[in-house]
């Protein structure tokens, strides 16, 4: 969707149409909210929005479709920016003005908000808030649910989808903090993002992608074996079959790097 150049004209006869309804992509404000209710679901919807794909929020017109107009503000976005970036985790959310449509009759304007989809390492956004608990808001057939399950958490994080580039831009950032590891571990969370990785590429089946699976599950070898050796070292005094180790993985890790940039740069 994309809503660059409208005139209020266009705007009107698009909301007129009867298949425009609020769904995954877009809803309707009538204005910023200033009741604290109002401002809880402006915060979820802007998590749900970040969650998925991405999407658009029209302020100033109602539920009805309705233009109604809000009065010009310099400051529009700095005001979304104070009420969604509290009790909103990782409070990372990117957002912009996509478009302003002025208002014939008044001084009043339409402004349509654009949230883009966050990169998989800041999802979920996750909203907390005392008495209200903790949710993972996703924008679903045009309404906000809260993720309940760990399959449903797992598929958000892990959908095919996003593996690329995004993945491998985490991968490699896990790769050189490892380098700098004195005993070298993943994270659950880091383990999560190389077994996506891997079978994002198995699914492509190319002898590129089959190239880094291999080199990937060459190198999570190489943990496995230095961390033996540190064992070993700790309790038998073999030092040196650790540094040997820890090279093996560096070297591996670098060429890792070089070969998988070419392809995300």
């Amino acid at each position: 969707m994309n809503f660059s150049g409208w005139d209020i004209k266009q705007l009107r006869n698009w909301l007129q149409k009867s298949s425009t309804q609020e769904d995954d992509s877009f809803d309707l404000k009538e204005k910023i909210p200033d009741d604290e209710e109002g401002k809880i679901r402006l915060k979820r919807e802007f998590c749900g929005f970040a969650n998925q794909k991405g999407g658009f929020l029209l302020f100033g017109v109602d539920k009805k479709k309705r233009i109604v107009g809000v009065e010009k503000n310099d400051e529009f976005v700095t005001r979304l920016g104070q009420i969604i970036n509290t009790h909103v985790t990782p409070a990372t959310i990117k957002f912009d003005i996509h478009e302003c449509i002025k208002l014939k009759s008044k001084r009043t304007y339409v402004y349509i908000i654009e949230i883009q989809e966050s990169p998989l390492g800041e999802k979920p956004h996750v909203f907390f808030k005392e008495g209200k608990g903790l949710s993972i808001p996703l924008r679903t057939n045009g309404s906000l649910r809260d993720l309940k399950r760990g399959d449903e958490i797992r598929k958000l994080c892990l959908s095919q989808s996003v593996f690329y580039p995004e993945y491998g831009r985490h991968v490699i950032e896990i790769l050189k903090n490892i380098k700098g590891q004195h005993e070298p571990y993943f994270t659950l969370w880091e383990t999560t993002i190389c077994q996506g990785f891997k079978t994002y590429y198995r699914s492509i089946d190319t002898e590129k992608s089959k190239e880094f699976v291999l080199t990937l599950e060459d190198i999570e070898k190489k943990i496995s074996n230095l961390k033996k050796a540190i064992i070993i070292a700790s309790t038998e005094g073999g030092e040196p079959t650790g540094i040997q180790d820890k090279e093996q993985l560096e070297r591996a890790i670098d060429s890792f790097i070089d070969k998988y940039q070419t392809v995300i740069i």
